[in-house]
């Protein structure tokens, strides 16, 4: 289950025996990015669930989220942090979140088993965990925009359980599972270190 730990964002609207319009607003977007965590782990779904979004979604990085019939096939492949199939029983904890009327980031907590094959290596049997977050466009309480931060999780995920190797990295450039410098377009070494020394 999706933990409450840390929440930001919140009340104060001045208004006696009730809440103001922003502060409903800021729960109900508040209620949407937990029940997207909570879907994660409920159903093991490894996209925006149908139910929150908008059908005018728009998703802000490079292997867009499936959201329609015809790229229902597509979207076994795009997966928050790692695939299941590798990483079983993930599980998606919140660490913080903050909303105002229109937006809410989620900081979130993944931890999953890598009992079997991940991206063609090994199983390792290991238990690991990284951080990672979205943001959340909200609109008449659906989501009409996303953007993830998933890079750097995954990366994380990676070299815990050891199998960061050239390989696979390689593997995650190819199939642009890894961040890349916006200047050039191009992956940098030294920012893959970056991330490995946080």
């Amino acid at each position: 289950m999706a933990k409450r730990t840390r929440d930001a964002g919140g009340s104060g609207s001045g208004r006696r025996g009730g809440r103001s319009s922003i502060e409903r607003s800021r729960e109900t977007n508040k209620s949407i990015a937990r029940q997207m965590l909570q879907s994660w782990n409920d159903r093991q779904e490894t996209h925006l669930p149908r139910d929150l979004i908008s059908p005018a979604l728009i998703t802000h990085f490079r292997n867009r989220v499936s959201t329609t019939k015809e790229e229902k096939a597509e979207r076994t492949r795009l997966q928050v942090v790692a695939p299941r199939s590798g990483l079983r029983g993930q599980q998606f904890e919140e660490q913080v979140l903050i909303a105002d009327e229109e937006y809410v980031f989620v900081g979130w907590q993944v931890t999953g088993t890598q009992d079997r094959t991940l991206y063609d290596q090994p199983a390792t049997n290991k238990t690991v965990s990284a951080t990672g977050g979205d943001i959340l466009r909200i609109q008449d309480g659906k989501i009409v925009a996303h953007w993830d931060f998933y890079s750097k999780a995954r990366i994380h995920l990676l070299a815990r359980l050891g199998l960061l190797n050239p390989k696979m990295q390689k593997y995650l450039v190819d199939n642009d599972l890894l961040g890349r410098n916006r200047a050039t377009g191009r992956l940098r070494p030294e920012d893959l270190q970056a991330w490995l020394m946080v």
